[in-house]
């Protein structure tokens, strides 16, 4: 006997388990969106919420009434845009004059969508190759000249243009670094389901992209600068000249 109430017992809590993992689920919503909360009953007189629990098991929302439309039930309901997972809606009606529980999940992604691994390996491979780039044009660099062509006592034997190309490819890489802080931020906030690492991404690209239009007009000032100089030192060179100088 005992043996008997002992596997009624196992039994009794595994089916709980099972149909406490059943829920269905009323999908996918983009952090942001509303969320349209529906329940379906034909012989209901009322269809009320009483509660909707964070992904971190908190209280999300107490009791709350639906609309009625109908045979369909409705509550809007704006999740919080920092908290992503599965929120669990908990509510019930009076299906056939009784007092009758439902409950469903819905999903709050960054997306608005199920990531899927081919969608992980765009993003990562995207990111791979700013890094690659941004490599490549860091190498490129080393090789540039900085400045003239000098002799062992400073006199300047030749015009170096390499040298713009060198600055030029220095705000190349910034652009690129700024592009990386925007794609690491949205992967962050993607994958890792909170914003405490994005946000100091996302941070990062707004301070960056605010200083680049100062950036551009000193690097533009120092590049005319710079060239008008060397335009003044070339023809100082025409004419057999060879001055000091560090441009």
């Amino acid at each position: 006997m005992n043996k008997n109430i002992i596997l009624t017992i196992m039994f009794g809590i595994l089916l709980i388990s099972c149909t406490s993992a059943a829920f269905i689920s009323l999908g996918i919503f983009k952090a942001g969106d509303n969320v349209s909360l529906i329940q379906l009953c034909d012989d209901c007189t009322y269809n009320n919420i009483t509660s909707i629990i964070y992904p971190n098991g908190t209280i999300a929302l107490g009791e709350a009434e639906m609309t009625k439309d109908g045979t369909q039930y409705n509550y809007t309901y704006l999740p919080i845009l920092e908290i992503y997972g599965t929120y669990t809606v908990n509510g019930f009606g009076d299906e056939g004059g009784a007092d009758t529980v439902w409950a469903y999940t819905f999903e709050v992604t960054y997306m608005g969508q199920e990531l899927t691994n081919s969608q992980a390996i765009l993003y990562l491979g995207l990111l791979g190759l700013l890094i690659l780039i941004m490599g490549i044009i860091f190498f490129g660099i080393g090789l540039l000249p900085n400045k003239n062509t000098t002799d062992e006592e400073g006199k300047i034997m030749s015009i170096s243009y390499l040298k713009y190309l060198r600055t030029s490819l220095w705000f190349v890489e910034w652009i690129l670094f700024i592009a990386m802080m925007f794609i690491s931020s949205n992967l962050a906030i993607a994958y890792l389901g909170t914003t405490l690492i994005s946000s100091v991404f996302f941070k990062l690209f707004y301070i960056c992209f605010a200083l680049t239009p100062l950036i551009v007009i000193l690097w533009m000032i120092h590049f005319f600068v710079s060239f008008f100089h060397d335009k003044q030192f070339q023809a100082l060179l025409n004419r057999g000249f060879f001055p000091q100088g560090k441009i």
